[in-house]
Order: C-alpha cells, then sequence, then structure tokens
C-alpha cells in the first residue's frame, strides 16, 4: 500500500536523516545535514500523502462494508439465510438511523422477519416503513400478504389498494387483492383485478384462470368456460386451473363434478396426494364408502413408499 510506505518513509527519514520523496519518475534521496529545505519538503509531502492515500483506503474498506451489508439486506432473491439478512439489516438501522434509506431497511428487515415467520415483527415494520415512506409499494404488498394470512380481509385489500396507488403496474398486487375480494364474495370486483392482472402479465395465465373461478362463483358459467377453455388450450396442465375447476364445481354443490375432474387429473398423474385426499373426502360426502377406502388405501402406500424412499 503506497499510503503505508509514504509513512513508513516519513518514520525512517526521522531515523537515518535520510528521505526520498514520493514523486513520478527518478526521484533522489535528501539529507537532513546537508539538504534542510528539501528534506523537510519531502517529509512534508510524504506524509501528506500517507495520510491521505490511508484515510482514502480506510473510507473505501467502510464503503465496501456498508455495501456488502446493503447487499445482504436488500436480498431480493433469498440469497442469503434469513438471520444474516436480519443481522445486515439491523447493523445497518443501527448504525445510519437517520439515513434517508432507512424506510427500505425497515421493509427489509420485515422481510427477514417473514421469511424467519415472526409475522407480528415483520407487519410493525412494514408499518414504520409505509409511514415513513408513503410510497413504499413493497411494504404495502408484504403487508396485505401478512393481513391475508392472519384473515384479516378488509386491512388486506387496504394494503392492496394502497400498493395499487404507490405502483399501479404490478400485476402481482391486483392478483392478490382479486383472491382476497373472491374470498370475501365481491366477485365482480375480483373478476376486475384478475383482467386487469392479465393485462398487464399477458403471458401470465393464473389471473385468467382466477376469473374464470370468479365468473362461476358469481353464476356466469359461460365466460368462467370461456377462460377455462383459454388456460386449458395454452397449458392443459396448468395446476391453477385443475385445482379452481375443482373448487368450482364444489363451491356450487357439484360433488358428483368434482370428483370427475379429480378422477381426469389423476388418470394423468395417479400419484397426486392432493387430489387423493380431495376426492376421498368427497366419496365420503358423497356416501361411496368403497371408493373412498380405495383412496386412503392408495394414499396409505404413497406414504411408505415416500417413507421407505427416505431410508436406505
Amino acid at each position: 500500500d503506497v499510503g503505508g510506505w509514504a509513512i513508513i518513509s516519513v518514520i525512517r527519514g526521522f531515523s537515518t536523516g535520510q528521505i526520498q520523496p514520493f514523486v513520478r519518475g527518478a526521484s533522489q534521496t535528501y539529507e537532513r545535514q546537508s539538504q534542510p529545505n528539501s528534506f523537510w519538503a519531502s517529509i512534508a509531502w510524504n506524509g501528506f500523502l500517507g495520510c491521505a492515500l490511508l484515510g482514502i483506503s480506510g473510507q473505501m474498506i467502510v464503503q465496501g462494508l456498508v455495501q456488502s451489508l446493503r447487499d445482504q439486506c436488500y436480498d431480493d432473491n433469498d440469497t442469503y439465510p434469513a438471520q444474516q439478512q436480519l443481522a445486515a439489516c439491523n447493523q445497518l438501522i443501527a448504525k445510519h438511523s437517520g439515513d434517508t434509506d432507512i424506510a427500505a431497511w425497515l421493509g427489509w428487515r420485515g422481510t427477514a422477519y417473514y421469511r424467519l415467520k415472526d409475522y407480528a415483527r415483520a407487519q410493525r415494520d412494514y408499518t414504520e416503513a409505509v409511514r415513513l415512506d408513503p410510497k413504499d409499494a413493497a411494504s404495502y404488498y408484504d403487508l396485505g400478504l401478512i393481513d391475508e394470512q392472519s384473515g384479516n380481509n378488509a386491512s388486506a385489500i387496504a394494503s392492496h389498494t394502497a400498493a395499487i396507488k404507490a405502483r399501479a403496474n404490478d400485476a402481482d398486487t391486483y392478483t392478490n387483492r382479486g383472491h382476497v375480494l373472491m374470498e370475501m364474495g365481491r366477485f365482480s370486483e375480483a373478476v376486475s383485478d384478475f383482467t386487469q392482472a392479465h393485462a398487464l402479465e399477458p403471458g401470465d395465465l393464473a389471473p385468467i384462470a382466477n376469473r374464470g373461478m370468479s365468473y362461476g362463483l358469481v353464476g356466469d358459467r359461460d365466460r368462467a368456460e370461456k377462460d377455462f377453455m383459454t388456460v386449458r388450450r395454452l397449458d392443459p396442465s396448468n395446476a391453477i386451473l385443475m385445482q379452481n375447476e375443482v373448487l368450482l364445481s364444489y363451491k356450487t354443490g357439484d360433488l358428483r363434478g368434482a370428483v370427475d375432474k379429480l378422477t381426469a387429473l389423476l388418470t394423468r398423474n395417479p400419484n397426486n396426494v392432493m387430489a387423493l385426499r380431495m376426492r376421498a373426502g368427497l366419496y365420503s360426502r358423497l356416501g361411496e364408502q368403497e371408493k373412498y377406502y380405495d383412496d386412503k388405501d392408495t394414499l396409505w402406500r404413497l406414504s411408505k413408499v415416500s417413507s421407505n424412499a427416505g431410508h436406505p
């Protein structure tokens, strides 16, 4: 390190009475006794240069450490363990509490808590983040997810609506609000949100499948089937489509239709545990006990195979 060598040259100069200034190109050694003016000028120059370079190096190290903490805190792809993300965010918040980025760090710390399933602390941080930055769409979005998980649908709607106001082009937020609206029985509004989500992300078939579900629940079976057919044509094995078709049949009281759809799914994938469980429950409700026990036996065999696979 040049800065370090410059400081060492000053110390040696005082000790030996000789010094060589750090300058570009050829240099010369000056002696204290015979060339005092050049000697002391070189001492001053090397001292100044060394301190300046060491200061810059120290600043770069500090900046590098801060950037490393930022990278760990702003962990959008879950690259780091949640505890490491949390520790990085805590350090940033503690050392830079007055920084303009504090709202973002609080939001990301909320995400770390969310990953750790500490939803109360996550909600606290998200709430503080949007208080400091009312345009923080990401924290509003995450607040909506926590509200959904806790069954607080009214708050979830409010949070997702605030997120949309802050960032109107986010398809996921419309989709999430659509799910909550559908859960609340506000199917026409859900249709509107799923339509908007599809307009923003035309390649995503999930909003179309969900819109079909909403149409079906409001009693518009023609439009529901049209949306389902669109998804089926583009992706016949779409999991959301299959799930929604089954749920729609179930919610509208068509238990036999739900069984038929699950049977079609199991024809393609006989080991689909979720489908087997759902069909077993439907057979039980329909009073078809023999078929119920057949599905339960299949589930038991699959569980044994899975258990044995985990033991050499």
